[in-house]
């Protein structure tokens, strides 16, 4: 059985064979989510980018969070706030930036890495994801719409998830780049051990921790939420406080 990233590998083999004309390097790389993905640079005489991608998924299935941009294009590599869809995708760009210029490996193609620009600001990126992705993404469709509809364990887990995604983003803020999901809990407590904040991060993540076997319909799921929403008001007050 081939490992994922062998058949990365394979699914790679596979894309430039078909395509590689039109392709000028590929890299693959861990994202924050501790994910490995792929970006796709195609040169710069690519005209028409959805035609092309049609055709490439016509026979072809990349793998999920595949990147596909122009040589000429790089630099939205660094900018950019994530599909809020995704619980944890507040680090998923621009902070994959730096990962992706430091940390990939070429699977195919020239070495483009020293063209992807560095993050020179990375707390303006930090504060858009915070205001876009988080504030308004959760207050909007998270803790008033799950709360109302009494979906409290949909609600803390996804709060949950999107406090893990407010850690990184403080953890950001002291110039952390280099961070992973996998990581991020003993990353923070290192980086504010005693503080407030991680104290009560501490107990939260023990307390879901503690309610793996839990059912949906346990009391505690409701407490639980609840206090997840204080903690992400409390944590985000924080940032915007002190960290700014």
């Amino acid at each position: 059985m081939l490992s994922s990233k062998e058949e990365m590998i394979k699914s790679v083999r596979k894309l430039t064979e078909a395509h590689g004309e039109h392709i000028e390097s590929v890299l693959s790389y861990r994202s924050i989510q501790g994910k490995e993905r792929l970006v796709v640079v195609m040169r710069d005489e690519m005209k028409d980018l959805p035609e092309f991608l049609a055709e490439v998924y016509d026979d072809y299935s990349p793998p999920e969070g595949t990147l596909w941009l122009r040589r000429r294009e790089l630099f939205q590599l660094t900018l950019g706030v994530a599909d809020p869809t995704d619980i944890f995708s507040g680090l998923t760009e621009p902070f994959d930036s730096y990962r992706i210029k430091n940390r990939s490996e070429i699977l195919y193609g020239h070495n483009i890495k020293d063209e992807i620009p560095d993050l020179d600001n990375p707390k303006g990126a930090a504060i858009a994801n915070l205001t876009l992705l988080y504030l308004c993404y959760t207050r909007n469709h998270v803790i008033l719409d799950l709360l109302s509809r009494k979906e409290y364990k949909k609600a803390a887990e996804v709060l949950l998830g999107i406090l893990k995604g407010i850690m990184g983003l403080a953890l950001v803020m002291k110039g952390k780049l280099d961070i992973e999901k996998l990581n991020l809990l003993d990353d923070f407590s290192k980086e504010y051990s005693g503080t407030e904040q991680d104290k009560m991060l501490s107990e939260l993540f023990n307390r879901e921790e503690n309610m793996a076997e839990a059912s949906e319909g346990d009391e505690r799921w409701r407490e639980l939420a609840y206090d997840a929403v204080w903690a992400f008001e409390s944590l985000s007050r924080w940032i915007w406080e002190d960290l700014l």
